[in-house]
C-alpha cells in the first residue's frame, strides 16, 4: 500500500491479490506509517450460546432426518427449554456448517431390494474381469424423453435485491402434460449410433424396426466383429421380433440386472444431452427435434469414451457397496 503510487497499483488491485477489503487496507497503512502494530488484538467475540449438549441434539435431529430445515431442527431442539436457552435457525445452521452436514440435492435412484441387490452383485462378480476388449464390443441402449419446457431446480439466477419476480429472472413452466419427444440411442466406446425417435409407445415391432435401421448402421460404421447388445429388462426387448432381427444380425444380448441405470453409461450422455439442448432454448416440437438431433451428433467422442470406460470402475465400486447403491 505504501508504494502504490511508485508502483502504479490502485487499491482496488491490491484488494483483489490480496483478498483484504480496502476499508482494512487504509487501516493497515495508516498503522503502518504510525508505527504501530499490523497484528489483529485477541477479541473474545460473542459468546457461544449452544451448549455441547445441544450442539450434540442438532447433529442427531438432522442425521436422524437429513430433509429437515433448520427452523424444524429449532423448533425441535427447544421443546422443554427456557426462553434464555433456546437458540435460533441461525444457530442451527451454524453448528450444521461446523460439523461438516451442508445442504446438498439429493441423489435420485431406483429402490432396490435384497433381491436386487444380490442380482446385482452376483453379475458384478462376473464380469469383474472383463477388460475393454470385451467392452469395446458393447453396444449400450436406452429409451429416453426430452421436454419441450423442463423444470430443473439446480438452475440459479443472480439477481439484485427485492427483483425476485422480475420478468427476467423467473423461471418459465407449463401445467399439465409437457410437449415431449422420446428416442432411443446406443453408443459404444468408439461413438454414438442414430438417435430414432419413438412414435406414440413403444411396442415389439417398432423396436425391431428401430433395431433393423441402427445396428447394421453402427456395426459396419464401428466395425464391431462380435457385437453384442445391452437393453435393460423390458419384456419387449425379448418379444419375437426383436430377438428375430438381433439373430439375423448376429448380435448377442449382454445379460444384465434389473434396476441399474447406475451401471449403464448412456445415462449419463442422456443427461448431457438434455442440458445441451435445454439451453438453446426451443419453442417448438419441430426446433427441440431439430435441436436434439444436432446436440446429439456434437457430442464429442472423447466424452462418450469416457463414459464406457468407466464400466470396469463401476463394476468395482458395486462390489464394494455388495450390491448396493454406488456414485454413478
Amino acid at each position: 500500500m505504501s508504494q502504490r503510487l511508485r508502483s502504479q497499483e490502485t487499491v482496488n488491485q491490491i484488494s483483489l491479490d490480496t483478498r483484504i477489503s480496502r476499508k482494512r487496507l487504509y487501516e493497515l497503512e495508516e498503522a503502518y506509517e504510525q508505527g504501530r502494530s499490523l497484528e489483529d488484538k485477541p477479541r473474545s467475540g460473542r459468546p457461544r450460546k449452544a451448549t455441547t449438549q445441544m450442539a450434540g441434539r442438532v447433529i442427531r435431529t438432522l442425521q436422524n432426518d437429513p430433509t429437515l430445515g433448520f427452523k424444524e431442527v429449532r423448533d425441535s431442539v427447544n421443546i422443554g427449554l427456557p426462553p434464555q436457552n433456546q437458540i435460533s435457525d441461525r444457530t442451527v445452521r451454524g453448528i450444521a456448517l461446523e460439523y461438516g452436514l451442508h445442504s446438498r440435492r439429493p441423489a435420485f435412484k431406483p429402490l432396490l431390494d435384497e433381491e436386487d441387490m444380490a442380482a446385482r452383485l452376483e453379475w458384478a462378480q462376473d464380469h469383474q474381469d472383463k477388460n475393454m476388449r470385451f467392452w469395446g464390443h458393447v453396444i449400450f441402449s436406452d429409451e429416453t424423453k426430452v421436454e419441450l419446457f423442463p423444470t430443473d431446480r439446480r438452475v440459479r439466477v443472480r439477481r439484485p435485491i427485492h427483483k425476485r419476480f422480475c420478468g427476467k429472472y423467473i423461471v418459465r413452466h407449463i401445467k399439465g402434460v409437457k410437449p415431449s419427444l422420446m428416442y432411443w440411442g446406443c453408443i459404444t466406446l468408439h461413438g454414438q449410433g442414430r438417435l430414432e425417435e419413438i412414435i406414440d409407445r413403444l411396442d415389439g415391432p417398432q423396436y425391431a424396426g428401430i433395431l433393423r435401421r441402427c445396428l447394421p448402421e453402427i456395426i459396419r460404421g464401428q466395425n464391431l466383429r462380435a457385437p453384442i447388445l445391452q437393453e435393460d429388462n423390458l419384456r419387449l426387448h425379448t418379444s419375437p421380433d426383436p430377438t428375430r432381427v438381433k439373430e439375423n444380425l448376429g448380435v448377442r444380448r449382454l445379460d444384465w440386472p434389473s434396476r441399474s441405470p447406475d451401471l449403464n453409461p448412456i445415462e449419463g450422455l442422456w443427461s448431457y444431452l438434455k442440458d445441451r439442448v435445454r439451453r438453446r432454448l426451443p419453442q417448438t416440437l419441430e426446433a427441440l427435434e431439430r435441436i436434439t438431433l444436432q446436440e446429439w451428433a456434437r457430442i464429442p467422442p472423447i466424452i462418450i469414451a469416457s463414459h464406457v470406460r468407466s464400466i470396469p470402475k463401476r463394476i468395482q465400486a458395486l462390489i464394494t457397496a455388495k450390491g448396493g447403491d454406488i456414485k454413478y
